[in-house]
């Protein structure tokens, strides 16, 4: 059920709540965790990419900490198609991932990746406030 987590990822206080969920999940069922930084293609840049680097290392260092096996991807694009077809791919039977407080508006005239992703995921999906 757990054998492999996909743990999507912007470095929010969010994520890094999510990511305490992950490692706990990852360490009772010995799983591997799947770790997915997204840049929009019209933000990149090269300070973003150093963020997104920082971010990643941090992720990885939490996760080699705890023995947990684990896979690092940065990829271009939109955020919420990228989860989904990451977790397809990577053959996750699970995503975890942080979710912003993103008032009702926001949600209603942007949409949001989370809301995205709830509703294209095929596998479980547990979102962390």
């Amino acid at each position: 059920m757990f054998k492999r987590i996909l743990f999507p990822t912007d470095g929010s206080e969010q994520a890094n709540r999510a990511l305490e969920t992950v490692t706990e999940i990852a360490r009772k069922f010995n799983s591997e965790v799947i770790i997915l930084h997204t840049i929009d293609t019209k933000e990149i840049n090269e300070e973003l990419l150093k963020e997104c680097n920082q971010i990643t290392i941090s992720t990885i260092s939490k996760l080699e900490e705890s023995g947990i096996k684990y896979q690092s991807f940065i990829k271009e694009g939109l955020a919420g198609p990228l989860i989904i077809s990451t977790a397809e791919s990577e053959d996750c039977d699970s995503i975890i991932m942080g979710i912003r407080g993103a008032g009702l508006i926001k949600r209603l005239l942007v949409g949001s990746v989370s809301n995205y992703v709830v509703h294209h995921s095929k596998c479980q999906l547990s979102l962390v406030y």
